[in-house]
């Protein structure tokens, strides 16, 4: 028993980079912020359809009980005072700022805008996607890295101690890793692998085998091609021969999909993959799946992480070696000057990839002449200094 609890608290809370947590709420809140979030003049609009189209979904009727009855429509009031809280939280969400809080009133705004626009007619998986995604965050640690408040906490230190310290350092107090840094990522993970295989299944239950014939997928490009003007679609289905070879990749993806759950490795084929096909369905079909690109970079710490396995397997077939030595550049500043102190941390903040080095020239000058010997202590107080690899100073 006690193996199985170790393997399963290994695989959702083993200690991760909280920088792959925060890396994932950018990319997830500012996309929807600046590209996915719903559009106020369209929301608005719908209040003009009659009111019998509207069926409001039972998630949409609880997040509107605090502005009226049960099952009420939002007039046109409700729609931009949640439109303007969204965006604010949003920007908020975005630079880290009461992080928890600000993710929780961004996925509020995302659902019930999106509730709303769902409640006119069909639904659609991508956007879902992504509002899933957001309530997942808001349960996370995600504003404990790059993060405007631990950012300023960290140079008010610093500069009150005239002492920086890199991130990720023993001494360094702000926490580099967190055991609850990894299970928002693998919950995401499961949820694309989930919509991927629950897509193929409905294939495979509605259409058969039938799904694979070239006649079923030509019907399905022509229609698109001619009500959404796709013209690399029209191109494809006078191709009979490659459609039923498309539709059987289309199949195989969807439902082998969640095979990087068990063979991690496999990220490296399957996200790529993922990312040609659903250019390839945009191109023919003119139906737009980006949201799962956001997804998709909740695998990167898998990508990371396993990316040592990839570099050999490709050095046995290549014969060659991928990886370069990890070199690094080295800032060399004035440890006793606020301004020159305060930049480090700054610049530490955006090295997310831990390509520099820093030197302290007052605390380590042995260390500066050894990297830098022409470097004299008058022109290392002038000016921040940087050392390429190469040895050549800037």
């Amino acid at each position: 028993m006690n193996t199985l609890i170790n393997a399963w608290n290994d695989y959702w809370f083993r200690p991760t980079r909280l920088l792959d947590l925060a890396l994932f709420r950018i990319a997830l809140v500012g996309t929807q912020l600046l590209v996915f979030f719903p559009r106020l003049r369209p929301e608005i609009s719908l209040l003009s359809l009659p009111a019998a189209l509207y069926v409001p979904l039972p998630a949409l009727k609880v997040m509107l009980l605090p502005f009226g009855a049960w099952g009420m429509r939002p007039n046109a009031t409700i729609i931009a005072v949640v439109w303007a809280l969204g965006i604010i939280a949003g920007v908020l969400a975005l630079l880290g700022v009461l992080a928890r809080l600000s993710l929780a009133v961004f996925a509020w705004s995302n659902s019930l805008l999106l509730g709303h626009l769902y409640s006119y007619g069909p639904l659609h998986h991508p956007e879902a996607v992504m509002v899933i995604a957001l309530w997942i965050m808001v349960l996370a640690p995600s504003g404990a890295s790059m993060s405007i408040v631990r950012l300023r906490r960290r140079i008010r230190k610093a500069v009150a101690t005239m002492h920086f310290v890199p991130h990720g350092r023993a001494t360094d107090s702000v926490p580099h890793v967190s055991q609850f840094a990894l299970w928002p990522l693998r919950l995401v993970q499961w949820l694309i692998c989930l919509i991927y295989f629950s897509a193929g299944i409905s294939k495979l239950h509605y259409g058969g085998i039938g799904w694979l014939r070239a006649s079923t997928l030509r019907y399905v490009l022509i229609g698109d091609g001619l009500t959404r003007h796709a013209t690399v679609g029209l191109f494809t289905a006078s191709h009979p021969a490659l459609l039923p070879a498309l539709a059987a990749l289309s199949l195989a993806f969807e439902l082998t999909f969640i095979l990087v759950m068990f063979h991690p490795v496999l990220t490296w084929i399957y996200i790529p993959l993922g990312v040609l096909i659903h250019f390839g369905i945009f191109a023919m079909q003119d139906i737009r799946f980006f949201q799962f690109f956001v997804a998709y970079v909740a695998f990167a710490e898998t990508m990371r992480r396993t990316w040592p396995t990839v570099e050999r397997l490709l050095r046995r077939l290549t014969k060659r070696s991928l990886a370069r030595p990890r070199q690094q550049w080295t800032l060399i500043y004035d440890g006793f000057c606020p301004l020159c102190t305060r930049a480090m941390v700054i610049v530490d903040a955006l090295d997310i990839t831990d390509r520099l080095a820093y030197i302290d020239f007052e605390r380590d000058w042995e260390d500066v002449v050894m990297r830098a010997p022409r470097l004299t202590m008058e022109s290392a107080r002038q000016a921040i200094h940087v050392v390429r690899p190469d040895g050549d100073v800037h």
